[in-house]
């Protein structure tokens, strides 16, 4: 072989290695620097994790390594990707360290690997491994702190509280993904154990937990839900342990009423298998009060007890009906008459998931596709498209044409971004030119263009305004 083409293969061999090179979140996080700085700080590289938070002040996420632990957490700093909880994702980016915290930012690529993976286990430590002095192994790790008690109430200036565990350490809990105005954190509040993402900011390490179901109570609570299917799907409702004393030992029955959008999903039948209902052998009715409304009511044939905390009580069967995000709250919950503890709801999204343009047109008022602008009525059209894992993937333009194919308004032309994948606006009958349409039926068109791939989707459906009467 010629000199020269050694030398080229040897150079081509050497840049494959390189760009072929992916780190793992440890690798880009362990330093023994006193300042805790990462070896790679300033470089891009790739590396690849486990999504194990999402929605970070918005919308940043965490990723680990998949055994997760000490030094295998990391920041990524990035407002487009919109992964899910899960993703094996890669990343291409430049490792910061801002203002002491090492994140990963300017990411270039972005691929999902593979979704629906196991989060790691959130690692159990202490208030004290979370000190200044000891905590930068835990940066941006998925950590739970057992038995801990809320030291310093709910701080309405910042939206933060502390709290305190076993060793006498004071640790902050940020509001960095939710509000803790329904929790309402209040001194002395004993916790079963609070799991959240290593913060660092201001100088001090602080963690912030990614749902309400990441800090257990005593409570009857509902897990936060994702949806993206077509079928049913399963609402748990979790109870608190209840002994066998004076104050408990009437109990045999319980009462709650769930709330719900009824646009977005419905409760249709439950389920008790595996539950606490099930074990006292529980007779269960299920009403509709009214729409957006169901009511649960169970007596058991013998006294209930729970031995332990977070046990499921009940499963609720829910369907879509539509996509968006539904709140699932309770309007009360009662034992053998009796308020219970905490009582906290939740939300489930229901997620556009198709590769097919979506549309949908109706009037507010009666759900059909006629409206009249005379009498300044004006029509909702919902488009959706499929998001990948960059998130605004996807541009959607919606066009008016008459019944002669004359192209009369261009009402919506923008990318959507959002976490569900649909979008909607109202359209007041008017053409480019501002003025009102005559009465007659017109043509929705919309086209949905995928920016990565160029590829395009469409959908029509009719819109008819009305004449005055």
């Amino acid at each position: 072989m010629k000199l020269k083409q050694l030398i080229f293969l040897m150079l081509f061999l050497a840049v494959t290695m390189l760009s072929a090179e992916v780190l793992s979140v440890y690798d880009i996080q362990y330093s023994e620097d006193g300042t805790g700085n990462s070896i790679y700080m300033d470089q891009t590289v790739t590396v690849s994790g486990i999504v194990t938070a999402i929605g970070f002040e918005g919308d940043k996420f965490f990723i680990s390594d998949p055994e997760g632990g000490a030094w295998k957490g990391l920041y990524i700093y990035d407002f487009d990707i919109k992964p899910n909880l899960g993703d094996l994702i890669e990343l291409t980016g430049t490792v910061e360290e801002y203002t002491n915290l090492t994140r990963l930012s300017d990411i270039t690529i972005s691929t999902v690997l593979s979704s629906g993976n196991e989060i790691p286990e959130p690692s159990i430590v202490t208030c004290s491994q979370l000190q200044l002095a000891n905590a930068e192994e835990w940066e941006g790790v998925l950590i739970k702190v057992v038995s801990p008690t809320c030291s310093i109430a709910l701080n309405p200036a910042n939206g933060d509280f502390e709290i305190k565990d076993a060793s006498g350490d004071v640790v902050t809990v940020k509001d960095g993904f939710f509000t803790y105005d329904e929790l309402a954190p209040a001194e002395y509040d004993i916790y079963l154990s609070i799991t959240g993402v290593i913060d660092f900011s201001w100088g001090t390490f602080s963690f912030a937990p990614r749902t309400l179901a990441d800090v257990r109570q005593r409570s009857i609570n509902i897990p936060e839900l994702q949806y993206t299917g077509t079928e049913t799907f399963d609402i748990p409702i979790r109870t608190y342990s209840i002994e066998d004393t004076e104050d408990t030992e009437d109990i045999d029955d319980y009462d709650f009423v769930i709330l719900f959008d009824e646009k977005i999903i419905d409760i249709i039948d439950y389920d008790v298998s595996g539950s606490i209902t099930e074990e006292f052998d529980g007779v269960v009715t299920l009403t509709a009060p009214a729409p957006g409304e169901i009511r649960v009511t169970c007596h058991t044939g013998s006294i209930i007890i729970v031995d332990e905390d977070d046990a499921l009580l009940i499963t609720l069967v829910g369907k879509n009906v539509n996509y968006g995000t539904s709140p699932i709250t309770f309007d009360y919950f009662q034992y053998e008459g009796a308020d219970a503890l905490k009582v906290f709801g939740s939300s489930i999204e229901i997620k556009y998931r198709s590769e097919k343009a979506y549309l949908e047109i109706r009037n507010d008022k009666n759900s059909k596709n006629i409206f009249n602008p005379r009498l300044n009525e004006e029509i909702t059209i919902f488009v959706g498209a499929k998001l990948n894992s960059t998130g605004a993937n996807s541009k959607v333009i919606v066009r008016i044409y008459d019944a002669q194919g004359r192209l009369k308004a261009t009402p919506y032309n923008q990318v959507i971004d959002n976490n569900i994948g649909i979008d909607s606006f109202r359209w007041n009958g008017k053409s480019r030119d501002h003025r009102l349409l005559p009465p007659g039926m017109y043509i929705c068109f919309v086209e949905v263009i995928d920016r990565n791939t160029g590829k395009k989707h469409v959908a029509d459906q009719p819109i008819v305004i009305s004449a005055d009467l």
